[in-house]
């Protein structure tokens, strides 16, 4: 995997093999990481607008892991 964008702390994201783009979050404690394959939606939005929409999306995805 190439990685892209990293904020420190926050998240990482990458390229695979296969062109996908993976967002590795880390949790509120730094601890854990989830990994989020963006929607082709938030690929549009990443490649037209760049980095901007990544804090938006690490925060949804921390969210929605400590809701399930």
């Amino acid at each position: 995997m190439i990685e892209l964008e990293k904020k420190q702390g926050d998240y990482t994201l990458y390229r695979d093999e296969d062109r996908r783009l993976i967002l590795v979050v880390l949790d509120t404690l730094g601890i854990f990481e989830i990994e989020y394959e963006l929607t082709s939606g938030e690929k549009y939005s990443y490649e037209s607008h760049g980095s901007q929409i990544l804090p938006l999306i690490s925060r949804r995805v921390r969210d929605e892991k400590y809701i399930e």
